[in-house]
């Protein structure tokens, strides 16, 4: 179930040569990779692998030091920065608004790349379906501090389909939620019909939500390709140091990690 209006729009990403460095270290090495359009794309690593710089460059956060990220063959340093917020959306972690507003309230500010002066009423659908595609009708009118951590995440996801972009960048979304929050959150960002990348700590939850992966190693893509086909034993110690088995879902024919 996805927000569908005229503007939403799936797009692809190109990555080429991307690299970044902060404070004179290397942080992401030559990052050549796709997000197929439509597909939900999973970016793996351990702590300090350059996951979540990977997500702000796509996002046009931080800007490579050399290299491009092309969304439908457009380089993204090439359009204006609103154009940019209307096209992709970037949920990063602890994202909190820094007053009590109500979870539509939150929602509205994922409209301000739309606009060009106060809220409009014409933004309202645009609202209405993103809470609806994130199963957040419900709590629409109840303030940010008496939701859950599962249900203000629900929200933000919300909020940045109220962009209407045809990407969605997460930064580990399923981050201090228990199980079945993470379970419906991930359902949900599948059935979106949208162009999804997410980082993910969890490398059994990647295989079962994620069409593609995408493995870092000390800002180094390492592999990339179907769950079933990076997510490897040999691959897996070599990256996080753990001895491990790959079996599969009996249910789902997903990869399940059992480790050592």
């Amino acid at each position: 179930m996805g927000v569908t209006t005229t503007q939403t729009r799936l797009a692809g990403l190109e990555l080429s040569g991307v690299s970044v460095s902060i404070d004179g270290r290397p942080v992401l090495r030559d990052i050549t990779a796709s997000a197929p359009s439509g597909l939900v794309t999973g970016l793996l690593g351990p702590n300090g692998a350059g996951k979540s710089t990977l997500l702000r460059v796509i996002g046009g956060i931080t800007a490579p030091d050399a290299g491009t990220v092309a969304i439908d063959g457009t380089d993204l340093a090439a359009l204006p920065r609103r154009e940019r917020a209307r096209r992709i959306a970037l949920l990063e972690q602890n994202a909190t608004p820094s007053t009590d507003l109500t979870a539509r309230e939150v929602v509205q500010l994922g409209r301000i790349p739309h606009r060009r002066g106060l809220l409009s009423s014409t933004d309202a659908p645009s609202v209405d379906a993103a809470l609806a595609a994130a199963g957040a009708t419900d709590i629409a009118e109840r303030h940010w501090h008496t939701l859950s951590g599962g249900q203000q995440q629900r929200v933000q996801v919300a909020r940045a389909l109220a962009q209407e972009p045809g990407v969605l960048l997460l930064d580990e979304p399923t981050n201090h939620l228990d199980v079945h929050a993470q379970l419906s959150l991930l359902r949900q960002v599948r059935g979106l019909g949208v162009t999804a990348v997410m980082a993910l700590h969890d490398l059994t939850l990647a295989a079962a939500h994620c069409d593609r992966i995408l493995l870092l190693d000390d800002g180094c893509l390492v592999a990339a390709g179907t769950p079933a086909e990076v997510l490897q034993p040999a691959t897996i110690s070599a990256v996080y140091g753990v001895d491990c088995d790959v079996l599969t879902n009996p249910r789902t024919g997903h990869p399940v990690i059992v480790f050592s």
